[in-house]
């Protein structure tokens, strides 16, 4: 192996590790679920994950992005419709319960929130590349008060991910429906 951790200190918040890549070491302090130092956040930036209207997604083209929405909002494919909520959900129980998954269950950061719509930037485990999920809330259109929330996984790096896009989003479908 390439990499080999050589001191490991435990702290009451995780541990300190000193990782070594070939001539390069790194100095991090773990805490929840990372498995690489935070210093790598830097060398791949998220600064292209942006704010975005619905009616303005553009799909990557690559197997590295999953989009759940109604085809008569957007102006490109799907893979699913948009998570249909019942009456008396309301707009903030759905920005709860996204930022529960995206910063509570996964470590990711609000980039974005809105009354209607957000963004967060998640990094992936291992490289810490970065990736956005985006949501956006809309009242379902037969007027009997309940919700539809659009989802958007995208890695910002890369061709694939693997299926870790459509499983964030399958898996924060399933929270909303759940609530």
């Amino acid at each position: 192996s390439s990499s080999s951790v050589h001191k490991t200190e435990a702290s009451k918040r995780g541990h300190e590790e000193i990782i070594r890549f070939g001539f390069i070491s790194f100095k991090t302090e773990h805490r929840r679920r990372s498995t690489m130092p935070s210093c790598l956040d830097g060398l791949f930036s998220d600064k292209s994950l942006k704010p975005l209207e619905l009616n303005r997604v553009r799909r990557t083209g690559k197997p590295n992005d999953y989009l759940l929405a109604d085809s008569a909002v957007v102006t490109c494919d799907v893979n699913g419709d948009a998570v249909s909520l019942p009456p008396g959900t309301t707009a903030e129980d759905v920005r709860s319960a996204v930022k529960s998954y995206a910063v509570d269950e996964l470590g990711g950061v609000e980039r974005e929130a809105g009354d209607d719509k957000g963004l967060y930037v998640i990094r992936t485990k291992m490289m810490r590349y970065p990736d956005g999920l985006y949501y956006w809330i809309e009242e379902e259109a037969d007027g009997g008060g309940g919700l539809k929330v659009s989802l958007y996984g995208r890695a910002v790096f890369g061709h694939g991910d693997m299926g870790v896009n459509k499983g964030r989003v399958t898996a924060l479908k399933r929270k909303l429906e759940e609530r």
